[in-house]
């Protein structure tokens, strides 16, 4: 679900925002993100480039030539859909993605492509980008195809209060394919007949997302939670909080700190 329409309401009441932690979490993924860079640039062009010139979605130009061949080779949707090595994932802004997408008043939060290889995840370079004349569009498309593969393999864990009414589900696994399934187009579906049509979400890291119900949420209360999620991998995404109904997502906010 590619967010298209938001309003920011920087008053969630009781809450205020530790900026020192917010910027603790921020800067161990970007020391992370410099260590690993220097690792992964040497494979960047083999690796992407591999991906581009194998399947037939990458060969976009007409002058391709002899590399546009793979398009009739790989037409059977099993294989494409298994070799499939684009993502299109929720990232904190504070890394600065050479290619990302603004999500409308989101302060800390963006939506970039990514390409899989392995355990790794590569985020292009805008040249790479630019030289495979790629278009947003058909990433976004594509993108969407795998979020749905990825939240297909989730399953929510449901946590109610002494009366059993439901207060959230979180979502959880032991590999960052929730940043990716958060957008699947179908992610509302898996919520309706538990938490209603308007759900709250935030995702503070790769590989965890807690959904709310709007109506008689008391969803700021969970704030520890959100920030312990937010701290407890070397892969945050942001403390942001996201509206998603019918008519698509909105940023409503920010969880803050005592």
């Amino acid at each position: 679900m590619i967010p298209h329409s938001m309003n920011i309401d920087d008053n969630m009441r009781g809450q205020r925002l530790n900026e020192r932690a917010f910027e603790k979490g921020d800067h161990r993924a970007q020391d992370t993100g410099e260590r690993q860079r220097a690792k992964r640039k040497v494979r960047w062009g083999a690796s992407l480039g591999f991906w581009f010139l194998v399947s037939g979605f990458w060969c976009l130009a007409p002058s391709a030539g002899p590399a546009a061949e793979p398009e009739t080779r790989n037409q059977k949707p099993e294989t494409t859909q298994t070799a499939e090595p684009w993502r299109v994932i929720l990232e904190p802004k504070s890394m600065h993605r050479e290619v990302s997408w603004p999500i409308p008043d989101a302060e800390r939060t963006v939506v970039a492509p990514v390409v899989v290889d392995g355990e790794e995840y590569l985020f292009p370079s805008r040249k790479i980008w630019d030289q495979f004349h790629v278009e947003d569009a058909d990433i976004q498309r594509r993108g969407a195809v795998m979020a749905a593969a990825d939240l297909a393999t989730l399953h929510p864990r449901y946590e109610r209060d002494r009366r059993q009414v439901i207060q959230y589900a979180e979502l959880t696994s032991d590999r960052p394919i929730v940043a990716s399934a958060v957008l699947a187009p179908k992610f509302l579906d898996l919520f309706r007949d538990t938490l209603g049509d308007n759900v709250y979400l935030v995702v503070p890291n790769r590989f965890t997302a807690y959904v709310f119900p709007v109506l008689a949420s008391n969803y700021q209360d969970y704030y520890p939670m959100v920030f312990a999620a937010y701290r407890a991998t070397a892969w945050p995404i942001s403390v942001e909080v996201f509206e998603l109904g019918p008519q698509g997502m909105k940023t409503v906010g920010v969880y803050r700190e005592p």
